[in-house]
């Protein structure tokens, strides 16, 4: 039975050692998701690209239109 015990508890031993590796990478890769998101928090947003700079800057159509036809009226009275 002492041979039986020996076995079983290298068993033991490897499954304990192995949980325990993946435990500290779970524990780590934890640690590095909250660190990551504590600095993006932090960081200042990425100034707006070309594309968005224009299309921020276009009137509406609805707009467009109404100060057209104030313009026509007021050339036509």
């Amino acid at each position: 039975m002492p041979g039986l015990w020996r076995k079983i508890e290298a068993r033991r031993a490897f499954a304990f050692t192995w949980r325990r590796l993946a435990q500290g990478i779970v524990t780590a890769a934890a640690l590095a998701s909250l660190a990551m998101g504590v600095y993006l928090k932090g960081v200042s947003p990425a100034p707006p690209t070309y594309l968005e700079t224009l299309a921020a800057s276009q009137v509406p159509d609805s707009l467009a239109d109404t100060e057209i036809i104030q313009a026509v009226n007021e050339n036509s009275q």
